[in-house]
């Protein structure tokens, strides 16, 4: 549980755990992140709630670390009023300006994994 983006939990997708609010798994000597073996099936599992009617996930950048088409890999996340930016690539403020949105608008970032296209942009976040 300690570095930015170091979720896991025992094969719920990375939605489900930002959903849910679920971060289990600890920091190895060789700064992967691991399960947390010791936990039981039961809190290793994501306790999510339906998606409400309101709940609406935008695709702002679909395009790899390396093209310039389709910004890098930024979604934003909507619910009951709170907007969570998941990854935030180099060129997330381009995407999110051409989507109507700027940094003001970000009430929380979840980072799926620490490479240069998924958190070059959070200095300007």
């Amino acid at each position: 549980m300690g570095r930015l983006g170091g979720t896991r939990s025992g094969g719920a997708g990375p939605i489900q755990c930002v959903a849910a609010g679920l971060i289990v798994g600890y920091d190895s000597d060789d700064g992967a992140t691991r399960p947390a073996a010791r936990m039981s099936r039961a809190a290793r599992a994501p306790q999510t709630r339906p998606a409400g009617p309101n709940m609406k996930l935008t695709f702002l950048g679909t395009g790899s670390a390396f093209t310039l088409a389709n910004y890098q890999s930024n979604m934003l996340l909507e619910d009951s009023g709170k907007r969570l930016l998941i990854d935030c690539g180099g060129d997330a403020r381009h995407a999110m300006a051409a989507a109507g949105y700027k940094a003001a608008d970000v009430d929380a970032l979840y980072v799926s994994h620490l490479h240069a296209d998924h958190i070059g942009g959070i200095e300007w976040l």
